[in-house]
């Protein structure tokens, strides 16, 4: 239960469901976020992207901005993309081994854009790409 009274003695209230198998539970989160739209007089997409944690199974879309220093051992590296979520750019790291992290590095080298799926996690105000896999040149560019 959220409640915020305004100055003019109107008030809103949104009314959380307490599990996710409800039949109505998208529809109320959909109203959820709408009411705090009014409410904070901002887009609903930008209250979105502060509350999101964790998008399971997803494909980012992005540039190689860093590769970091290569393990020694393996074939294998961090790198940061910078890619959408939510519909704003944010910095998204990953650890890539064997040949994503070679095409990680060509994509870096020459500037081609990427399509990458894992399950993406905010830790932080940080964004963490787990689990990557199917990494690919995005031939739409």
């Amino acid at each position: 239960l959220w409640h915020k009274p305004t100055a003019d003695a109107e008030e809103f209230e949104i009314l959380l469901p307490n599990r996710e198998n409800l039949g109505d539970y998208a529809a109320r989160i959909r109203e959820a976020i709408q009411t705090l739209e009014n409410a904070e007089n901002r887009p609903q997409l930008e209250i979105l992207s502060e509350l999101l944690t964790r998008i399971p199974n997803t494909t980012i879309q992005g540039i190689v901005m860093q590769i970091h220093t290569p393990n020694t051992k393996k074939l294998s590296g961090e790198i940061t993309l910078l890619g959408l979520v939510v519909a704003k750019l944010q910095k998204i790291q990953t650890s890539l081994a064997d040949k994503d992290y070679i095409l990680a590095i060509k994509a870096y080298q020459e500037r081609l854009p990427i399509l990458c799926s894992g399950d993406l996690i905010k830790d932080n105000n940080a964004f963490i790409l787990t689990n990557p896999h199917n990494l690919t040149l995005d031939e739409l560019w």
